[in-house]
């Protein structure tokens, strides 16, 4: 593993949240100066491919990147882009009961105005 990759995995593994790519970089700017964009983005691209960490697409905005793999279910402010994991308990079994085949992968993104926004208006 490269120092810039061993880099971006710790800033992932030691601060809580949904980052974007450019987050990712100015983070791990701190731990290794020399670190370039590119190689944030390359990297954050490869690990996705492993399935390492997650991407979550939101339109308009830039990807996030969420360090927990595992298939689980977000909601997202409308107001700030705030992300927060949930969890609707074995949705993907009950899912694949269901409809009788196995489900590989699934992304499911509710869209909601967070309590902080919500508390603006």
């Amino acid at each position: 593993m490269t120092k810039q990759r061993a880099a971006i995995i710790k800033v992932m593994k030691e601060n809580c949240g949904h980052f974007t790519a450019e987050e990712i970089f100015q983070l791990a700017q701190t731990e290794f100066p020399s670190i370039v964009r590119a190689t944030v983005y390359n990297n954050l691209n490869a690990m996705v491919d492993e399935g390492m960490v997650r991407r979550i697409c939101q339109s308009g905005e830039p990807d996030r990147f969420d360090r927990n793999p595992m298939p689980h279910e977000h909601i997202i402010c409308t107001d700030c882009g705030k992300v927060v994991d949930v969890s609707l308990f074995n949705l993907k079994e009950r899912l694949s009961q269901e409809v009788g085949c196995p489900i590989d992968d699934y992304e499911l993104v509710f869209h909601c105005k967070c309590p902080e926004c919500r508390s603006m208006c």
